[in-house]
């Protein structure tokens, strides 16, 4: 055989080598007996390289969170106490990383500090947990980091969420837990039965004995109950103005304050409150509550959890957010705080033995409701239901 033949016969090797390689592997088959036509590529075909290059990132990510070795999250109250210890255990198990929980107390103070901080320069938070009403304006004051959700592989499959996981618009905001707003009674002063729908707490005989959190304070989830069934047209003006004749007791004390009125008997209903931070808590030490939900819905106030957009430990945030939305992060938290999960493949950590009415509707707050809450603080119209304050 010539030398000519046998350069000729490496070169046709090469390039046949080189087809191989660039052909796609559908599944491995015998040669065929002759010459077949090029596979077609199937439209969908594209989404496996990006899918294949963001495992890729996403295991950079990991790999740098490690390195970081931290996060560092501010937190009204959901991580306090065994919650805390419990995630935070988990978390580090899984990944070698510690979780580092700064009680702020409230939403605005871990806006002021978080403010503060962007002005100095010195940055402490990488996570920030607040309710829904409080994200917009953190975002507004630019303290957020956005388009988070296209960095996180627990999102991209979205339907194994009761609720979507992506609250805001941008990407910025995660639900990772939410309360059942609704109603409970002293079971010692109201009858099983009597309070069916919030239209019988226009009943004369509740005159001046219900209790909420007062809503012309411009937050909490009396405000939030409100704007959300006015928003969906569930109950009017007019119904929020024959509430506010009956006198409610609108106190400037915080949630479970307002339900230990009812568990202790001072007065008979409370309106609107968490249900797994507030009610259940006192259940479990055996107060005669009995949660309502009423048959206009109950409403679901999300919680979420943020990314600072100065975060010292970036990776090392991204990666608690995407282990809190995982299947184990979700079992960790709600079974610690006995709540029900936001993923349908995780079960309901809620007590049995709670004496609470099965829920008939669920009414999620939406983002359109998170910015009205804000207008109608503007606005008054807490005011105009309840008088000055």
């Amino acid at each position: 055989m010539s030398k000519h033949w046998i350069s000729v016969m490496v070169i046709v090797s090469a390039l046949l080598a080189f087809v191989v390689a660039c052909t796609p592997k559908v599944a491995p088959a015998p040669p065929a007996p002759t010459a077949a036509p090029a596979p077609t590529v199937a439209p969908s075909a594209p989404v496996s390289l990006p899918a294949s290059l963001a495992d890729a990132a996403w295991q950079q990510v990991e790999q740098a969170a490690r390195r970081e070795g931290r996060v560092v999250a501010y937190d009204p109250t959901y991580f306090a106490g065994d919650i805390g210890r419990a995630v935070a255990k988990a978390f580090k198990d899984r990944y070698d990383v510690s979780l580092e929980v700064l009680l702020t107390g409230g939403s605005s103070v871990s806006i002021q500090r978080l403010q503060v901080e962007k002005k100095m320069g010195q940055s402490v938070a990488d996570l920030v947990i607040t309710g829904s009403v409080s994200g917009p304006n953190l975002i507004s004051l630019g303290l957020i980091r956005k388009g988070v959700d296209k960095e996180l592989p627990v999102v991209r499959d979205r339907s194994v969420f009761s609720l979507d996981p992506v609250y805001s618009p941008e990407g910025e905001e995660f639900t990772f837990e939410y309360s059942l707003l609704t109603a409970a009674v002293n079971k010692n002063l109201v009858k099983a039965g009597e309070i069916q729908s919030y239209r019988d707490l226009l009943d004369p005989k509740w005159k001046g004995k219900i209790v909420t959190r007062d809503p012309r304070l411009g937050s909490g989830p009396a405000m939030l109950t409100i704007v959300t069934m006015r928003l969906l047209n569930i109950l009017d003006d007019d119904y929020f103005m024959a509430l506010g004749r009956q006198a409610p007791v609108l106190s400037g004390a915080g949630d479970l304050e307002v339900a230990q009125m009812v568990a202790r008997g001072e007065i008979p209903i409370a309106f609107n409150n968490p249900v797994s931070a507030v009610y259940i808590p006192l259940a479990r030490e055996g107060a005669p509550l009995r949660i309502l939900n009423l048959k206009e819905g109950t409403v679901v106030m999300p919680s979420v959890i943020q990314i600072a957009n100065d975060a010292p430990h970036p990776n090392a945030a991204r990666l608690f957010i995407n282990w809190i939305l995982s299947a184990e992060g979700q079992t960790v938290f709600h079974k610690a705080r006995g709540s029900q999960p936001v993923r349908k493949d995780v079960p309901d950590f809620t007590p049995s033995n709670i004496d609470m009415e099965p829920v008939k509707k669920l009414l999620p707050t939406s983002w359109e409701v998170a910015i009205k809450t804000t207008e109608e603080v503007k606005a008054g119209t807490m005011e105009k239901f309840f008088g000055k304050r």
